[in-house]
């Protein structure tokens, strides 16, 4: 058991070293062996129990990274044989035809419409913890990389576009609640990609308060191993119902917060398309959420899990209010 939790700290490590390194280049080089090295430290993640559907995914989710680096080390060879050089910053890198196919390697390692079709399959057979990292650090250092040293406009639009269409009709009659965030998870990168269109930063904020919002999710999920949307019959799955109201961005919660911003971002450009775009494949999302939370409020509710687990309720109230609260930020 001990030799076992050494090895998942080891290649933890290796997951963070990974990102750093990419997140910390300036030579796509050195970027893609970042990009590698977390791929290498995450699969043993994804497999710590042995189980065969793990291992399954996880070998569909090596051969889309593979895919994927594959193609971003082809790219970068070609940007060194035209500039001369590996840095990111070339003058010359964005005029070459080959940046939209560095552009379709990062979205597709993100999990991104329309190259989503790994992303709900893989994330359905994690554990929580692996599921969780999935959903969010294994994104940072593509969605990083996409942003600021890439801008291929047609491919982007389209990535928003299929992101939000796919995200939210993807997530319609689901029964079991790792697809569900699954597709909600692919929804909600349609507006990170949108705010970095004009903005990067704001960009930038709206994925670390995604990430907030999903951690304070995750806590109430992994703490009861639910994983049907009709076992979740604790009083403290009940509070979870705040939260999906904040990752569904109703008002005043912290969800709210992000998606306004980034329709002010818009209006700002007029850029009403995309407002009117994000908005109705929002609806399809939160038809979704709200089965979620009416599957919740229909189970039954057990009182006295209360008086054993009094800490889990300091924490998991703690998670409710930073999620609520946190929309009146924009006043």
């Amino acid at each position: 058991m001990q030799k076992k939790k050494l090895m998942l700290i080891l290649f933890s490590f290796i997951m963070i070293l990974g990102t750093m390194m990419s997140l910390s280049s300036y030579y796509w080089l050195l970027a893609w062996i970042g990009l590698e090295l977390n791929m290498i430290g995450f699969i043993p993640l994804m497999v710590s129990d042995d189980s065969t559907e793990k291992s399954e995914s996880s070998m569909k989710y090596f051969i889309i990274q593979s895919l994927g680096s594959s193609m971003i080390i082809f790219c970068s060879i070609y940007f060194f044989m035209a500039n001369g050089s590996w840095d990111m910053y070339s003058k010359h890198s964005s005029e070459i035809n080959l940046t939209s196919f560095m552009t379709f390697a990062l979205l597709l390692k993100m999990g991104a419409g329309p190259f989503h079709f790994w992303f709900p399959s893989v994330f359905s057979s994690l554990s929580w913890y692996s599921a969780f990292l999935l959903i969010s650090w294994q994104k940072l250092a593509p969605f990083i990389l996409l942003i600021f040293h890439l801008y291929h406009m047609k491919l982007m639009v389209l990535s928003i576009f299929c992101s939000a269409l796919f995200g939210g009709i993807g997530g319609l009659n689901q029964v079991y609640i790792r697809p569900l965030l699954a597709y909600s998870s692919i929804s909600h990168l349609s507006w990170m990609l949108a705010g970095s269109l004009i903005n990067v930063y704001y960009a930038i904020c709206y994925f670390i308060v995604y990430l907030f919002i999903t951690l304070s999710l995750f806590i109430f999920l992994n703490t009861f191993n639910y994983y049907k949307m009709y076992m979740m019959n604790s009083m403290y799955m009940k509070m979870s119902i705040l939260i999906i109201l904040s990752l569904s961005g109703m008002p005043p919660t912290l969800g709210f917060l992000n998606k306004i911003m980034v329709l002010k971002l818009l209006a700002n450009t007029d850029n009403y398309m995309m407002i009117f775009i994000l908005i109705m494949f929002s609806m399809l999302s939160l038809s979704f959420y709200m089965s979620f939370m009416l599957s919740i409020l229909m189970s039954h509710l057990k009182m006295s899990e209360f008086s054993s687990k009094n800490y889990k309720l300091m924490l998991m109230s703690l998670c409710v209010s930073m999620n609520i609260f946190g929309g009146l930020l924009i006043v």
